[in-house]
């Protein structure tokens, strides 16, 4: 009996150490895996400055202030300064003036008669020139807004399948093109 128990004992042990030696030889593979897992992780993380504010947002951080348009609805993006902060289109991205909104919708030819595919159609062709509108976004109505100077108070805005020239000091609104083909002159 004592023969049996002792031989127990021996394969016992001898499971345990094969069970043991073999954790041990998967162990530094999960270990060397999570240490890269962890590695990526951080590197992702230290890739990202933590300055930038997640994607999408409805505010948008510049000379370490909140920056936030008073008179857009907070469902929204602003476009242009995410893609600048995150490096997508040059800081210097050109403001598009009325003028050359007019001019750019004076090119535009065969425009579909469709108010959104009218809307889209213009937001290209203004995208080519400004790289991405300043806001974008709404509540119930979407607006695309570009600021024609810094002072953000005359911006031209896609919505509705119109184009428009707002001033917000006078609170006029001219009308520059519309998906009927209709333009201010």
């Amino acid at each position: 009996m004592r023969h049996k128990i002792n031989l127990l004992c021996v394969m016992a042990f001898a499971l345990f150490c094969l069970i043991g030696c073999s954790n041990d030889n998967v162990k530094p593979e999960n270990n060397s895996m999570e240490k890269e897992e962890k590695n990526e992780a951080s590197i992702t993380t230290e890739a990202i400055p933590s300055t930038l504010p997640e994607y999408p947002y409805s505010e948008i951080i510049s000379d370490d202030r909140v920056v936030k348009d008073p008179e857009f609805p907070e469902a929204g993006n602003y476009v242009k300064q995410l893609k600048i902060l995150y490096g997508e289109i040059p800081a210097d991205a050109p403001y598009l003036t009325r003028e050359k909104a007019i001019g750019i919708c004076r090119g535009l030819k065969d425009l579909p008669d469709n108010a959104g595919e009218f809307e889209w159609e213009v937001t290209k062709a203004f995208n080519a020139y400004a790289f991405a509108p300043d806001f974008e976004g709404g509540s119930g109505i979407i607006h695309r807004i570009y600021y024609t100077d810094e002072s953000r108070n005359t911006y031209i805005d896609v919505m509705l399948g119109s184009v428009y020239y707002r001033d917000r000091s006078t609170k006029e609104m001219e009308l520059i093109l519309d998906f009927g083909g209709n333009t201010n002159e």
